[in-house]
């Protein structure tokens, strides 16, 4: 532009000299041939003059047009990443690259064409990729074990002998929202057989199979469901775990099975709902039986119902009041009479405890009752001193022979827990005597060694 500019401007000079030159010489043909090429050149600066103006107005507009894209560019919203919300377990972004602002073109030096603005176009985002929501990540169950091995020691018949008494592993699985599953065994039993009179063919006592406990427990509010073969409820001995007894052993009402002891710590199949507050708590279920289908299936089409219920009244502190019972319904051919009946009382305050059960049963044709009495003083934090009267009649009917004659014993013993370990030492001497000496009475002494983890 500034070339045709200067040119033009040259000429003007020229033309200038050749007007002046004009005024004082005399007017001749060259004169002449030179006004008409001033002509030519002065229509050419005109007609330079005017392409330069359009030039410059072209390129006016060109700058105009620039700065509204470049205003437009800017004011336009920058482009954010788009997030989508996945509902499950996670959030995926999608980012949408920005398209770099158009380059600023020279204006070319023929006349300018209208510029078109760019706009700026959003691309096409992907769709999100959903992830399902991760599965409930297994934990490791909880395995504790209790071993219990005893050292026995008598008169009268009794053997002195050793003998792992206990071997209990216990597997607590994991379900997730509190819920669990339970499987205990005791690998300490040994199988045992029912035998009856002939022809009757001697068969495997289930109950003497090493598994003890398999539910599956879940909870509901403040309640509980168990469903499975589990501890039946009757009796607040015979509910207490093997580890936690007061004593080496049970009372005779719990303990001795070979004439009828099985009021309380017998296991059976069944459903059972539980529910425990501050003042009280229940256990209410239907079962196979009540102790007799252990590892079994059911033997006739009744159900045994068992329920539970215990009384922590606020205006004695440490007292505790309770029943439970088991029932069968009325019996028939293939489903014996099998009931339960007892009460409870616990007082616990410092280092003194009280204890006092009663249960009466009826199996089939024959009633039994058991009853007890514990006390127990803490005169050590880790050291406890026992003393239990306890009685057991296998049947009220009759007291003839060792079978069924009533059996009292009277136990004082010790506890110590070694501060710092898992570990238990018991020790109790017991004499025994029967009604009218139709057994010779006795004493035993029993020691049992414990350890749990």
């Amino acid at each position: 532009m500034i070339r045709p500019l200067a040119r033009a401007a040259a000429l003007l000079v020229v033309l200038s000299s050749l007007g002046a030159a004009q005024a004082t010489a005399p007017i001749s043909f060259d004169a002449l041939k030179t006004t008409s090429a001033s002509d030519s050149l002065r229509r050419i600066v005109a007609r330079q003059r005017a392409d330069a103006e359009r030039l410059q107005r072209a390129a006016s507009a060109l700058r105009d047009s620039l700065a509204v894209a470049r205003a437009r560019t800017i004011s336009a919203p920058a482009v954010r990443p788009e997030t989508v919300l996945v509902t499950q377990m996670r959030v995926d972004t999608v980012k949408v690259a920005v398209p770099a602002a158009p380059a600023v073109v020279a204006a070319p030096a023929v006349a300018a064409k209208p510029v078109a603005i760019p706009e700026v176009v959003k691309p096409q985002a992907k769709p999100a990729t959903i992830t399902p929501a991760p599965a409930v990540a297994p934990l490791l169950p909880t395995v504790s074990a209790m071993l219990q091995l005893w050292a026995i020691g008598g008169d009268a018949g009794y053997r002195n002998s050793y003998r792992v008494r206990r071997a209990e592993i216990k597997v607590v699985g994991d379900l997730g929202r509190k819920a669990k599953a339970i499987v205990m065994l005791d690998v300490a039993k040994a199988l045992s057989l029912n035998t009856g009179a002939a022809p009757v063919q001697p068969s495997v006592a289930q109950s003497s199979r090493v598994l003890q406990d398999a539910l599956i427990s879940v909870p509901f509010g403040t309640l509980q469901l168990d469903a499975g073969q589990q501890k039946l409820f009757l009796g607040l001995e015979g509910m207490t775990s093997s580890g936690s007894l007061e004593t080496v052993e049970r009372a005779l009402m719990f303990s001795d099975r070979a004439r009828g002891g099985s009021f309380g710590d017998v296991r059976d199949v069944g459903v059972a709902l539980r529910g425990k507050w501050t003042l009280a708590e229940f256990q209410v279920g239907a079962f196979d039986g009540s102790g007799e289908a252990q590892n079994d299936v059911d033997k006739n089409v009744g159900k045994s119902l068992v329920a539970r219920v215990a009384v922590r009244p606020s205006f004695v502190k440490g007292l505790q009041v309770g029943a439970s019972g088991a029932s069968a319904g009325a019996g028939s051919l293939d489903n014996p009479v099998r009931d339960r009946a007892g009460a409870e009382l616990r007082f616990s305050t410092g280092r003194v405890l009280l204890v006092a059960e009663a249960m009466h049963g009826q199996d089939d044709i024959t009633t039994r009752f058991g009853a007890y009495a514990l006390a127990s003083v803490g005169i050590a934090p880790t050291v406890k001193l026992q003393a239990r009267l306890d009685s057991w009649d296998p049947d009220t009917h009759r007291e003839a022979a060792a079978a069924d004659v009533t059996q009292r014993d009277a136990l004082v013993g010790a506890s110590w827990l070694p501060a710092g370990t898992r570990l238990k030492l018991q020790l109790a001497a017991v004499h025994k005597t029967f009604t009218r000496n139709i057994t010779k009475s006795r004493s035993q002494v029993l020691l049992n060694m414990q350890a749990a983890w």
